[in-house]
Order: structure tokens, then C-alpha cells, then sequence
């Protein structure tokens, strides 16, 4: 069967645009990279408690959890670069390595994403789906408050040593924990952004 010139066409455009997006995408990693390598040396560099203050300075520009999210992520990066390589000893050596090896991390970079706007959060609302779910009949959520305080305190006993946290089996411990912090970072601005809607005291 013959191919139709056009077809081919589509084709080499389709796989020019391909190779577009995977250079733009290293160098997006590889920019969260290592603007996570710089803010965990600014911190590094900051005495005790200095670093609140930091934060306070540059909070019009970008918020902690923001910092964090890119700090973690490349902490993952290095983390993964030096498991492979445990012989890597100069810096220099770690981050050719960590560029190269950048695209093969994209947990923390999936979770920065997010907390930067680029991807949905985690439970986000989506107003098609939510008109989706009334036009089939679905019924309103709700919500019970005072159970759901008793697992959120329940939460903060996390750690302490008499205290049994029972993950789902088969799970990774690091995937796990780091899903929660999303969920609850998202559940925490929704609660914020409520409170924020109520009316005014005088």
C-alpha cells in the first residue's frame, strides 16, 4: 500500500515537534533541578532562624511550600544520581550525572507541578465532571466534620513512638507518605480558602 505524501508530511512535522518537547522538557527539569540545587544552598547558608526571615523577604515572589517542592525534587535527583553511582566525588561529577539521569525522576517533579500550578492538584475541583455526575443523578457529597477532625489529630500523633501508622500493603513508605502530604496540603488550602469566604467579624 502506498503512502500518501501528505501522510508522511504529518508525520516528520509530528516527530520534529516530538523531539521539540523532549529537549524542552530537559531543559524544564533541568531547570527545577537546579533551582532546587540553589535554594537548598541559600538555605544552607542561612544561621538558625535566619531562614524564616528569608522566606518573609521573597514571600511576594514565591511561597515556601513552592521552595520546598523544588528542593525536594532535586534532593531526589542527587539522591537516585549517588545510589547509582556511589563512587561520585566531585560536585561537578554529580550534577553532569544528574542531568543527565533528570528525566528519569518525575515524582518530586510531578508533585512541583502541581504546587506551581501546571498540573491539577490532587482532588482539584473540575466543573465537567461535577456537572457530569448531576446530569447522571449523583448526590451531593457531605461531609461530616467531627469524624474527620478524629483522623486528622489522629495524624498528628504520626511519629511519636507508641504510635502504629498501618500503610495499605505492598506500598512504598516514601510514595505513600508523599501522596498524604499532598492530599493534606490540598485539603488545607480548600479549608483556608473557605475560611477566608465566611463573613467578616466586627
Amino acid at each position: 500500500m502506498k503512502i500518501a505524501n501528505n501522510a508522511s508530511k504529518w508525520m516528520v512535522d509530528a516527530i520534529k515537534l516530538h523531539n521539540k518537547f523532549r529537549q524542552n522538557f530537559q531543559a524544564s527539569k533541568e531547570a527545577a533541578l537546579f533551582a532546587g540545587i540553589f535554594f537548598g544552598k541559600a538555605q544552607a547558608e542561612c544561621e538558625h532562624g535566619a531562614w524564616g526571615e528569608m522566606m518573609e523577604a521573597y514571600c511576594g515572589e514565591i511561597s515556601e511550600t513552592t521552595i520546598r517542592r523544588y528542593i525536594e525534587f532535586a534532593d531526589q535527583v542527587l539522591g537516585w544520581v549517588k545510589s547509582q553511582n556511589p563512587k561520585i566525588l566531585s560536585e561537578e561529577q554529580l550534577l553532569r550525572e544528574a542531568k543527565a539521569f533528570v528525566l528519569q525522576s518525575p515524582k518530586g517533579y510531578i508533585s512541583l507541578l502541581r504546587q506551581v500550578g501546571e498540573m491539577r492538584k490532587f482532588g482539584e475541583y473540575d466543573e465537567v465532571k461535577y456537572r457530569q455526575r448531576k446530569m447522571l443523578g449523583s448526590t451531593q457529597i457531605e461531609f461530616n466534620f467531627t469524624d474527620s477532625v478524629k483522623h486528622i489529630e489522629a495524624l498528628t500523633h504520626l511519629g511519636e513512638e507508641n504510635y502504629n501508622f498501618v500503610m495499605p500493603e505492598d506500598s512504598d513508605p516514601d510514595q505513600f507518605l508523599g501522596d498524604l502530604e499532598t492530599k493534606l496540603e490540598t485539603a488545607l488550602d480548600r479549608v483556608r480558602a473557605s475560611r477566608a469566604q465566611l463573613p467578616q467579624k466586627i
